[in-house]
């Protein structure tokens, strides 16, 4: 897992960390984020609910947790086109979930939302690779 993590492919589509150009790490950036603090967002609500004496809902944790992975995939995709379809996707659900949960433990996943879009704007603004 590591070796795929710091391999350097130049292939579009593969995964990798590392890439040709600086602006790389740009667009990584913020789907790297996302994907921490949707994890954030996760323990928050666990933590929430099992102080509450409670458990988790099943389809939330694991709408949340899709999110996550969505997130930080893309953020390890070369392929432009897949990243940002994935980041599309986890931004749609983490605002759903954000405005679902609002009065709850929505504004983490708000904030999950809102780094999104600024990873999806950064993905415009930067050069095709």
């Amino acid at each position: 897992m590591i070796a795929l993590l710091i391999s350097s492919c130049a292939e579009p589509g593969v995964v990798s960390v590392q890439g040709p150009k600086r602006e790389v790490w740009r667009v990584r950036i913020f789907p790297a984020a996302m994907a921490l603090t949707a994890l954030l967002s996760i323990a928050f609500y666990v933590f929430i609910v099992r102080g509450q004496g409670g458990l988790p809902a099943w389809w939330l944790f694991t709408l949340m947790g899709a999110t996550a992975v969505a997130a930080a995939v893309s953020a390890l995709l070369n392929d432009r086109r897949r990243r940002r379809g994935l980041l599309l996707a986890a931004t749609v659900v983490a605002a759903g979930l954000g405005l679902l949960t609002l009065t709850s433990i929505g504004l983490p996943l708000i904030v999950t939302a809102a780094l999104g879009i600024a990873a999806l704007a950064n993905d415009s603004k930067q050069p095709q690779q």
